[in-house]
């Protein structure tokens, strides 16, 4: 039973593990990086982002400075494109960073939202 219980905890881990994604370290320029309508790197180097830079409690100001402007904006978050899949004209899949500040303008939470069309 034992054995049966380490070979799925090493079989999930490595499900989990598995994507097709090179993690980079993050660093402004590389983030910014924009091939025309894409970032380059911003999917290599959202997972280091979140583990290795606290940007919850950040002043909205200090957010600014270590990502550069945001995608979108409105009166309680921003957003910043991650990724994005064009079908054949329009997109049809995306992951997107999304960040929610207070009235304080400190960055209360994120999350990542993938979406499908």
């Amino acid at each position: 039973m034992t054995t049966i219980k380490i070979f799925l905890v090493i079989f999930v881990s490595g499900l989990i593990s598995c994507d097709n994604i090179t993690r980079m370290k993050f660093d402004k320029s590389g983030w910014n990086s924009k091939n025309d309508i894409v970032y380059d790197y911003r999917e290599n180097m959202l997972l280091d982002l979140i583990e290795n830079h606290k940007v919850t409690g950040l002043k909205y100001s200090d957010l600014i400075d270590l990502l550069g402007p945001p995608d979108s904006k409105d009166s309680v978050s921003i957003s910043y494109q991650i990724s994005i899949d064009y079908g054949t004209i329009d997109p049809v899949a995306g992951k997107d960073f999304i960040l929610r500040y207070n009235k304080d303008s400190i960055i209360e939470s994120f999350k990542v939202n993938e979406w499908n069309n």
